[in-house]
């Protein structure tokens, strides 16, 4: 559990970048965005607060999944890791 809420905050803290690729799907009829981030917040939300250690916000990464009319986003630390590996596409 620890290790998701430092993830989710690492997300957070590179949320200025997700927001501007994400604020287009809206913009693309016929498709229907959803994510688990808001079914796992009520739990993360009932938890007790306790302070953790600061890891990098570079940890941070989420996976897209279409599929015909259905977007998804879901946090992903194996998918975060696996692009940082990649590099960057230009």
């Amino acid at each position: 559990m620890e290790e998701e809420l430092e993830y989710l905050r690492s997300v957070l803290a590179n949320q200025s970048a997700l927001s501007s690729l994400l604020k287009n799907i809206p913009q693309v009829k016929n498709v229907q965005l959803s994510s688990t981030f808001s079914r796992k917040r009520k739990s993360i939300e009932s938890d007790h607060d306790y302070p953790l250690p600061k890891k990098s916000a570079d940890l941070a990464g989420v996976c897209l999944h279409v599929h015909q009319d259905k977007v998804s986003l879901e946090f992903c630390a194996k998918c975060s890791s696996a692009a940082s590996v990649i590099g960057v596409v230009q």
